[in-house]
């Protein structure tokens, strides 16, 4: 299902290190999913979503959301959407992983 980890430094312009771990999907408007590992005192850096969007749901740990500007505190079981146009970063600003699932539609 999901491919090997990957990590990843400097997402989007980010900082630190990220491990990704891939899948392809097959289900409609659905171009991919990934389990995302933000380590510790690293983020995904701001970026927008052109052509897409991304639900991003988080697994475990807890950090931070900026989405079109607002900070949002994310943490087990929330979630965030990046709609098409929409820009978005997050960030791990603890000593503990923050973990998510991201889907990337069409």
């Amino acid at each position: 299902m999901f491919q090997e980890k990957v990590e990843v430094k400097n997402m989007r312009g980010g900082v630190g290190s990220v491990l990704i771990e891939k899948a392809s999907s097959n289900m409609m408007n659905c171009k991919m999913y990934a389990r995302i590992t933000i380590l510790p005192s690293s983020s995904i850096g701001m970026h927008i979503h052109e052509n897409d969007e991304e639900m991003v749901y988080v697994l475990s740990g807890k950090g931070q959301a900026y989405v079109n500007g607002e900070l949002f505190d994310i943490f087990t079981g929330t979630y965030h959407h990046a709609r098409q146009g929409n820009q978005h970063s997050i960030i791990n600003n603890t000593n503990e992983n923050l973990v998510i699932l991201a889907v990337i539609n069409e």
